[in-house]
């Protein structure tokens, strides 16, 4: 199971480069959601298909 400061941090850092990179809203916007339903699983799966 994921930790949840892990989580949270993770959260905090998505948050912080959304607000200095706005052309990146939308990607990060969808990851915060997940992150924030503790959905890890559509996150790895986002970035999988996103590396392919």
């Amino acid at each position: 199971m994921a930790n949840k400061g892990s989580i949270v941090e993770m959260i905090d850092e998505i948050s912080h480069f959304q607000s200095v990179n706005s052309q990146y809203k939308g990607f990060c916007q969808k990851v915060l959601d997940w992150a924030e339903k503790f959905e890890l699983a559509e996150i790895q799966d986002y970035f999988n298909q996103l590396l392919r």
